[in-house]
């Protein structure tokens, strides 16, 4: 149980930091990779 915990706290993490980020100019090229 604690592991999935801790992959779905990695998972919410990643994609605040994509929301989070600076507009569309960066977060395009990092969605591409």
């Amino acid at each position: 149980m604690q592991t999935l915990y801790d992959a779905l706290k990695e998972d919410n993490f990643t994609i605040l930091a994509v929301h989070a980020g600076p507009p569309q100019g960066r977060v395009r090229p990092f969605l591409e990779k």
